[in-house]
């Protein structure tokens, strides 16, 4: 039960009521709703999607990043929606030329890789796999995967040579809504 002061000085002051009080809830909620302003906004964030792959001569415990870039053969499909100059599009021709040539042999590799991997693993659905013996199996074609996309992160450097920075730009923000689904969803071109 609560007394009443009976001291005058302290009788004569007016209650207060605290309305707001801070302690760790408030600060917890604050921080939280920080947070989510800047994830809406973007936070700053890297719209262009990036690949994590393990190094494979590297120890296996360092990690690289490659870039994800508009894949050389789509560019191709995109070329007369990009209304391309006339060099533009004599240095697409060429450096399509030199993809196809160059990309043949690794391509076979890989598609013979991943028929081998489905079919090692057809059987064994019902069965399991252990996650160590689907690594080994699947590092042959984890290790052409990776070469490829470090053959397209190479063509789409030299694709600066002949393609404007501002159609670059276009087919960067392009490829990124296909991968993300976007452009999927409108047909998967510019």
């Amino acid at each position: 039960m609560k007394t009443l002061p009976t001291d005058p000085v302290t009788a004569a002051r007016p209650v207060r009521t605290r309305w707001f009080r801070v302690g760790p809830a408030t600060v917890v909620a604050a921080i939280a709703g920080a947070g989510i302003v800047i994830w809406e906004r973007g936070g700053g964030l890297d719209p262009r999607p990036r690949i994590l792959a393990p190094m494979v001569h590297g120890g296996g415990a360092a990690l690289s990043t490659l870039r994800s870039v508009p894949d050389p053969d789509w560019v191709w499909e995109q070329r007369k929606l990009l209304r391309l100059s006339a060099s533009e599009a004599a240095g697409l021709q060429v450096a399509h030329e030199r993809w196809e040539a160059e990309m043949r042999p690794l391509k076979a590799s890989l598609d013979a890789a991943a028929h081998e991997l489905r079919g090692a693993n057809s059987g064994r659905s019902a069965q399991g796999v252990s996650l160590p013996s689907l690594s080994r199996q699947a590092a042959p074609f984890s290790d052409l995967s990776r070469q490829l996309a470090v053959a397209r992160g190479a063509w789409w450097d030299s694709a600066g040579s002949f393609l404007m920075p501002a159609r670059r730009r276009l087919l960067e923000a392009a490829w990124g809504a296909q991968l993300s689904g976007i452009g999927r969803q409108k047909g998967g071109t510019l």
